[in-house]
């Protein structure tokens, strides 16, 4: 089966509303079914409950950042692939820890769309051969 075949599935989480509206938008024409919240725990339950290809998590939301995210994913998928997006890239993005929380990439905002679907269909097709 062609992995374009498969419709993936993509948790986002951000607290900022219009950047999950965006990349509802972004991705609608794709074969991915796409869980947005602005809520950590419902993402979280999401995740416990489904099997999900590809996590994107905003860095800076308020009581939890994106790396306390991932690690809280951690207890219930190791499998899925991770990108992290931010608005403001500074040095608590360090390489060391993208790599204990298995972050594929760091995305910048703002981002242009078509580079955006890019690295989402790059990271499913990763995530296809994690099984």
């Amino acid at each position: 089966m062609n992995t374009m075949d498969k419709k993936f599935s993509i948790v986002v989480v951000d607290d900022d509303p219009y950047i999950l509206k965006a990349v509802q938008r972004i991705l609608a024409d794709d074969p991915y079914s796409v869980f947005a919240s602005q809520d950590i725990k419902a993402a979280l339950e999401f995740i416990k409950n489904n099997k999900v290809d590809l996590i994107i998590s905003d860095y800076h939301m308020g009581a939890i950042d994106g790396f306390g995210f991932f690690s809280r994913c951690d207890e219930f998928d190791k499998k899925a692939v991770r990108l992290l997006i931010t608005g403001t890239p500074d040095s608590s993005l360090e390489v060391d820890k993208l790599s204990t929380l298995n972050i594929y990439k760091v995305i910048l905002k703002p981002w242009d769309s078509e580079s955006f679907r890019k690295v989402v269909a790059e990271s499913l097709m990763l995530s296809s051969g994690r099984g």
